[in-house]
């Protein structure tokens, strides 16, 4: 992991350590990447108002139940504007994935996702694997086939 001023000056890519995470989900609960340490982890950066957003998001879902007893955490991070429109949706969605509203866009500042959702795999060493931007039906496969090797990785 590396510290704020370092993940600023560097850009995110495959092989690079993640930004340290140290955040509150809606529900209250903290995750810091203390906690996540030794777990494979997907960021998804997502917004109520995207389309391909939507269609992920219960997919995302099914493989964090799936496969969090494995070592997988998949935390979605929300860039809505508004919290009460979040949690709306997240309670409309039955979404019980670990959801973080990004309201003053700090995350996206360190992570910087190209476009609307971008998944960040994350190894067990802390360091990002894949990044996968957007959605298109049928990216759920390579996207479980990847943390499957990452789960399976020692």
């Amino acid at each position: 992991m590396v510290n704020l001023l370092v993940a600023l000056l560097m850009s995110l890519a495959p092989g690079s350590p993640a930004p340290v995470l140290d955040v509150t989900t809606i529900d209250g609960t903290r995750i810091t990447s203390e906690s996540l340490k030794g777990r494979v982890v997907m960021v998804d950066f997502w917004a109520t108002w995207c389309g391909p957003c939507v269609k992920s998001l219960p997919i995302y879902q099914e493989m964090h139940a799936r496969h969090k007893d494995k070592g997988l955490t998949i935390i979605a991070v929300s860039i809505d504007d508004e919290l009460r429109n979040l949690k709306r949706f997240v309670k409309a969605h039955n979404l019980k994935l670990p959801i973080v509203h990004d309201a003053d866009k700090t995350l996206v500042k360190f992570f910087a996702p190209p476009k609307m959702p971008t998944a960040y795999l994350i190894d067990r060493a802390g360091n990002i694997d894949e990044i996968h931007a957007g959605y298109d039906p049928g990216d759920e496969a390579k996207i479980e086939k990847k943390l499957k090797a990452l789960l399976e990785a020692p």
